[in-house]
């Protein structure tokens, strides 16, 4: 056949999506989620839009963190470079906070700032040892609870499992890793063994040494008009293990822990010199680290009775810590240029265990019922504290202060699904519903009372809420489903937007608690189209999500009339609404011809827009239009290449609010960028990776990056890399 009949043969076959593929070909499978729908479904069977990318592919694309390994998703982007790393995660133009970030399960800690010299973000763990990363976009209260106003994100662990294969009792891997964006070095490896056919275990351990995010250059100079990124040292260490204990085929008892621990040094030179005519900074270095220890137990099971066929109980342990310290010498102004020298460490801590259950039940007959239940616990103690040092002429004054009182948070949670299939109808209605309850107790102590002043009123807070969704689903044929969902998201205020507080009589303002502060809601509804044949599949869908009551911190809100200051809070803002259409697709061409075997493509595109319903502002965090192509050639899983091209058009000044203080009133252009990547296996679980990024040595900068950022020097020092090299070797075993 000649390739032009080929060609022929896969237009064709791409248009007749509603055929079966032939006997020949490859049958897709699609992956399994965990936390999408606490129950293990494939994807073609859940109503609503959920991206899972697997290890292969995070392998694939060369990929160091998470932050990579969600670049090639469709309607997310994220904010990570500069001192703090990965602060933030955007789904849908629904940023912070409302994003749950789970890891196993377990609540990774919200992100949390205060001034400038404390932000800590939510960089607490690495891929190593991570077989799938989950993106659930949109509200997922009804299963997920407080926080998932906006979608959640989940990484999931490998178990003993995923490296014993075909009954060994030992194995393992080991790996190495090269980045030129960063020149960073990463290392590491896992080994399980199954010492008994009852036991068996694992434990992995990785290390990562980057430098600053490389850019395409400019003024290597001290000061504000420094362009290129501030020297900056990063090292991390991340082991995790795991011991499971099968006493029959009912019955699975795991136990797991690891640590996270990252380390971050950074010159910061661009805040070198003049500074609000008070301060000359000759010398500016911050030193970071962030810490997650973690512990669980684990239980699952099969019962086969009346109420559950299956189900889990896990419990865990976990404390995640954040320090920023800073040093700042120079000189002050008003004192006569008289030497000085700053100091800021910034601490906070959350230590959260709980506990949850969850029971599966199905029952036949004409309408066949699949049950998830179940309930969760949660108690979190957090606290943050921060430490001056001021030394001018000689002569020190230091002193500890809390901005926010320590607080206990109790969360409980019960929650139902049930998905019901009609019989042959291909018609399927999944109800869910969830109840929580929230409690913050606020805990001050004398630091605090020192720091906010004896006119400040704390305030506890509770709130009880339930969160709907409905999903449908309809089986046109085996390979198209429609599917549409209604659900529902909170967000439970946070400690510090509950009881922020600070007084500074010396410049006439403070921060007051708002006992009247009510929880964040949203209520979205999406509709979609998946199909999967063996060579074409895609999932087309649109959306629509109206959210309620968004906390902004730091509103002005007057005098207070007890101590005359200006008064800042924590206010609840109208209501606001994004919408927007995505597009998954790739092609099998091996389905088509056997001659074309191992050639694919994938697609993925996202447009979002939206507004702020009370003076039709636009939404500063949504992103453009944007998305990537990709085309890979495998060879029997022996060598192959692959190239993706990643866009985003430009942001329109128009599209930007400039009555957020937070965000730029200005947009960014559009840009292209193509990576080429490539493999070769010389032997048996021999494999050596290697890639070129950003091949045209574009210039450009992502929203996610940009939006926070006020003016073009800073916008240049934090763009992204020109072209960069990255290469990695991995030897399973």
């Amino acid at each position: 056949m000649n390739p032009r009949s080929l060609l022929t043969c896969a237009v064709l076959a791409a248009i007749n999506t509603s055929a079966s593929a032939t006997a020949g070909s490859a049958e897709t499978l699609a992956p399994i989620t965990v936390s999408a729908a606490r129950e293990d479904s494939p994807l073609a069977k859940l109503a609503n839009n959920i991206r899972v990318t697997n290890e292969a592919e995070m392998q694939q694309n060369l990929n160091v963190n998470v932050k990579d390994a969600l670049e090639n998703t469709p309607g997310v982007s994220f904010d990570g470079s500069g001192r703090y790393g990965l602060s933030d995660i955007t789904i849908r133009g629904i940023s912070g906070n409302r994003v749950k970030v789970l890891a196993n399960g377990q609540e990774i800690n919200s992100q949390f700032s205060f001034g400038p010299f404390q932000n800590a973000g939510r960089e607490y763990m690495d891929l190593n040892n991570i077989k799938q990363l989950e993106v659930i976009k949109g509200p997922v209260s009804s299963l997920h609870g407080s926080d998932a106003i906006g979608g959640v994100v989940s990484l999931v662990s490998k178990t003993p499992d995923d490296y014993l294969h075909d009954g060994a009792r030992f194995g393992g891997s080991v790996f190495t890793q090269y980045s030129g964006r960063d020149s960073g070095i990463n290392a590491g490896g896992a080994i399980a063994a199954a010492p008994h056919e009852q036991w068996d275990g694992l434990i992995a351990y990785s290390y990562n040494h980057a430098e600053e995010n490389k850019n395409h250059g400019g003024l290597n100079v001290s000061g504000a008009a420094r362009t290129v990124p501030d020297p900056q040292r990063d090292n991390s260490h991340s082991v995790a293990g795991q011991i499971r204990y099968k006493p029959n085929n009912d019955h699975t008892f795991s136990l797991s822990a690891g640590v996270y621990h990252n380390k971050r040094d950074t010159n910061v030179q661009s805040s070198l010199g003049n500074n609000m005519n008070i301060y000359n900074y000759t010398a500016y270095r911050g030193a970071d680290s962030q810490q997650r220890t973690n512990a669980a137990l684990r239980h699952n099971f099969t019962i086969r009775n009346p109420f559950a066929d299956s189900g889990y109980w896990h419990t865990w342990w976990q404390k995640q810590d954040s320090t920023q310290e800073t040093v700042m010498d120079g000189t002050l102004q008003r004192a006569g240029n008289a030497a000085t020298q700053r100091y800021r460490k910034s601490e906070y801590a959350m230590t959260d265990s709980g506990i949850e259950a969850q029971f599966n039940k199905t029952i036949d007959g004409r309408v066949r019922q699949n049950w998830v239940y179940g309930l969760t616990y949660s108690h979190k103690d957090v606290d943050m504290q921060r430490h001056t040092r001021d030394s001018v002429a000689g002569r020190a004054n230091s002193s500890h202060e809390k901005n926010a009182p320590d607080s206990v948070i109790d969360q409980f949670g019960v929650f139902a699904q049930n998905r019901l299939s009609f019989g042959g109808s291909g018609v399927s209605l999944i109800p869910g519903l969830r109840y929580d309850y929230y409690r913050l107790n606020a805990k001050p102590d004398t630091s605090f009372w020192h720091t906010v002043g004896s006119s400040y009123q704390v305030s506890n807070y509770r709130e009880d809420h339930f969160s709907f969704r409905l999903g449908s689903l309809y089986d046109i044929s085996n390979n198209h489903t429609l599917y549409a969902n209604y659900a529902e998201g909170f967000r439970a205020p946070a400690f510090n937007e509950t009881n922020l507080g600070f007084e500074n009589p010396q410049q006439g303002y403070s921060y007051i608690a708002n006992p009247s502060l009510k929880p964040e809601k949203s209520r979205g509804i999406e509709i979609g189209w998946r199909s999967d044949n063996g060579i074409l599949n895609h999932d087309l869908s649109a959306y629509y999500t109206r959210y309620y009551n968004f906390i902004q911190s730091q509103t002005n809100i007057g005098r207070n009339p007890q101590n005359g200051l200006i008064a800042f809070t924590s206010v609840n803002l109208p209501s606001a609404e994004i919408y927007g259409v995505e597009l998954a697709a790739g092609v099998n061409f091996g389905g088509i011809h056997p001659r074309l075997q191992g050639l694919s493509t994938d697609l993925g595109l996202a447009w979002t827009d939206g507004k702020n319903r009370s003076d039709n502002t636009p939404i500063s965090s949504i992103a453009p239009f944007s998305g990537h192509i990709g085309v890979n050639y495998d060879v029997d899983e022996r060598w192959g290449v692959g190239t993706h091209w990643r866009f985003a058009t430009k942001k329109a000044d128009k599209d930007v609010s400039s009555t957020d203080p937070r965000n730029t009133a200005k947009g960014i252009g559009g840009y292209g960028v193509w990576d080429v990547t490539g493999y070769y296996r010389p032997v048996k679980g021999l494999t050596a990776r290697a890639g070129v990024f950003n091949i045209l040595d574009k210039k450009y900068i992502t929203w996610g990056e940009a939006y926070r950022l006020g003016d073009e020097i800073s916008r240049t020092r934090y763009s992204a890399p020109g072209r960069w090299f990255g290469a990695s070797l991995r030897y399973d075993f």
